[in-house]
């Protein structure tokens, strides 16, 4: 996948040339513009691990902690599309002349913070959240399909109850309960050398 990023921003207030205390041009705004590409291999999942349950007093089943987790590997290098440094000329609050300077000093300087915050962002996941409703989604159907044997009804909530289990943890003491529930309906086992007397 390749995410794509444009930025466009002012680098300070407008302002005039000066000559002698006499103004010699109109209001100047200087801005930059950068367009990046950037390859990216993401993995986009749900952490289990956050996933918590518990069992309301009417026997229902409070699921929360579903959250879309991302790993993103970006270790290739960014394409630049456009990164300038561009100086708009105004007469009458419209723009009637824009100058682009390839040699501007903050040229690098802004295309790196450009490129860092990009980096940042897709690490942080926010570049995925397009990605985000269905595979929780999914994930939902695939916790009812493993929870749907407990035949109880199954309630989603964004933050878990302050008292809820963790869910490998609650599916263990379940399977626990399920156990201790079969051996108790299966009675005493009687012994092979009982039942052949």
């Amino acid at each position: 996948m390749i995410i794509k990023d444009f930025l466009s921003k002012e680098l300070g207030p407008k302002d005039r040339t000066v000559v002698f205390g006499i103004p010699f041009s109109g209001l100047k705004q200087a801005s930059y513009m950068g367009a990046a590409e950037i390859p990216v291999k993401a993995h986009l999942g749900v952490d289990l691990q956050k996933v918590q349950i518990k069992i309301d007093p009417g026997g229902r089943l409070i699921v929360g902690g579903l959250s879309m987790s991302t790993t993103a590997d970006t270790g290739r290098g960014t394409q630049w599309r456009i990164h300038e440094i561009r100086t708009s000329t105004f007469e009458n609050d419209k723009v009637t002349e824009v100058q682009i300077d390839p040699t501007n000093d903050r040229l690098m300087e802004e295309r790196d913070e450009h490129e860092t915050q990009l980096r940042e962002r897709i690490s942080a996941g926010q570049c995925f959240t397009v990605f985000e409703k269905p595979l929780l989604k999914a994930a939902g159907e695939v916790l009812r399909s493993l929870l749907s044997p407990l035949e109880r009804e199954i309630v989603f909530v964004e933050t878990p109850p302050s008292d809820a289990t963790p869910l490998l943890d609650f599916l263990a003491c379940e399977q626990k309960r399920i156990a201790q529930r079969r051996r108790e309906l299966d009675g005493p086992a009687s012994s092979p050398a009982k039942a052949n007397q």
